[in-house]
């Protein structure tokens, strides 16, 4: 018996795809498998670059707040 982490794709009449770790042999093969809540976001935030002045210090105004570092706010 082996782990194997790994993502699927459900469709929209139901099916679940997934890809097979290399070393498996083909064949029908029970599996148990636990879905996450919510959907896996198919994009990762995006690094926004820091604002720095002319001569490359930060900003008097800048925070570091994780808003300002990421967008995370999963829109």
């Amino acid at each position: 018996m082996r782990t194997i982490e790994t993502t699927i794709t459900i469709t929209e009449d139901g099916r679940m795809t997934a890809p097979a770790p290399s070393g498996v042999a083909p064949g029908r093969r029970k599996v148990v498998l636990v879905l996450a809540d919510e959907p896996e976001r198919t994009h990762r935030p995006q690094r926004r670059a820091l604002p720095l002045t002319q001569n490359g210090r930060l900003a008097e105004n800048v925070t570091l707040s994780r808003e300002e570092l990421y967008d995370d706010t999963g829109r």
